[in-house]
């Protein structure tokens, strides 16, 4: 019989939502949370009915611990995560892994000194529709790639970067709209696309009061021939939609419409081509893992990717110039 594993959560903003996770995941028990703020923490260990914790460190001395979400900012999961590591734990980190190349590749040394696996949560890649489109893409569905795009227009206030004091930072959030909200759609691109060659990169901000960026742009070529561009901005005055689109020479697909569209050339019949998520989400992904071997979906290596064309852009942006990406 299958042991059911014990998570902590460390960090309950959006934590919280992972905590409800683990209570909905099969094989997967809620042991204890942990977070700065006792109000916060103290609400979601009543709710889930677990232990709570202001002292990670204390949280790392459990046992019955297998596994570890890190939810913090995006400039302290590596740090959270090698923690976790050094404790014997299993490492889950949110996006971004992080938010310099230098801090994901420390965190990956860590978790492999110590013997434990390290999945990072991008809940996309736990979707049926994106596995769909992935499979079209490697078998060569929609024929020879010609663009592909991540594009992401939402609004955020003023008080949604004040609150906590580092959202739009480069320190603590690695930026500001591409770092934080469209690095889900840019692990989608580079997942689907492959790597990409040369950037070309350039962001500013516009409408708010923080050190990054609130819309950036990027031009992309990858080493497979296509393009790609890249539109991420939190100044748009509503949230009006997210996503990618990505098209060959006998097809396309859209993710930013309300359904995912295809088009196809007239007269093309693409077969059936359906896929099915390997896992239902990072903890049922990695519990299954402990108990059956099943791969990371997105191990550390993969995860590191965005940060890499994150940094790319940063690069290219100040420069002006085209930068070569560095895998």
């Amino acid at each position: 019989m299958a042991k059911e594993i014990g998570i902590g959560i460390v960090g309950l903003g959006m934590g919280a939502n992972r905590a409800r996770m683990a209570t909905e995941t099969p094989g997967v028990k809620l042991v204890a949370v942990c977070d700065v703020n006792e109000e916060r923490a103290k609400t979601v260990s009543e709710r889930h009915g677990c232990d709570m914790y202001l002292d990670y460190a204390k949280m790392l001395e459990r046992d019955d611990v297998d596994v570890v979400h890190v939810m913090t900012w995006s400039g302290l999961h590596a740090d959270h995560g090698m923690m976790a590591a050094r404790a014997g734990k299993h490492v889950i980190t949110t996006k971004p892994m992080d938010v310099t190349v230098a801090k994901c590749d420390a965190l990956i040394e860590e978790c492999r000194k110590a013997g434990v696996k390290l999945a990072v949560d991008f809940d996309s890649r736990y979707g049926d529709t994106w596995h769909t489109i992935k499979r079209a893409v490697d078998e060569g569905v929609l024929g020879k790639l010609v663009l592909g795009e991540a594009r992401l227009k939402w609004f955020r206030t003023q008080g949604y970067y004040d609150d906590g004091g580092w959202r739009g930072t480069w320190k603590w959030d690695g930026g500001g709209a591409l770092a934080n909200q469209t690095v889900h759609f840019i692990d989608l691109l580079q997942w689907m696309m492959g790597f990409a060659e040369t950037v070309y990169g350039d962001s500013g901000v516009y409408t708010h009061k923080i050190e990054g960026e609130d819309m950036g742009l990027a031009i992309l070529r990858f080493k497979n021939g296509a393009r790609g561009a890249i539109v991420g901005t939190t100044t748009f005055p509503q949230s009006p939609y997210c996503g990618v689109e990505i098209h060959g020479d006998k097809g396309g697909v859209l993710t930013t419409k309300k359904e995912t569209q295809w088009y196809w050339l007239e007269g093309y019949e693409p077969g059936d081509f359906q896929a099915k998520a390997p896992a239902m989400n990072v903890q049922d992904n990695m519990a299954r893992a402990i108990n059956e071997g099943l791969p990371i979906v997105v191990t550390g290596e993969e995860g590191r990717k965005s940060v890499v064309l994150l940094e790319a852009i940063r690069e290219s942006a100040k420069s002006g110039q085209v930068v070569r990406v560095k895998d």
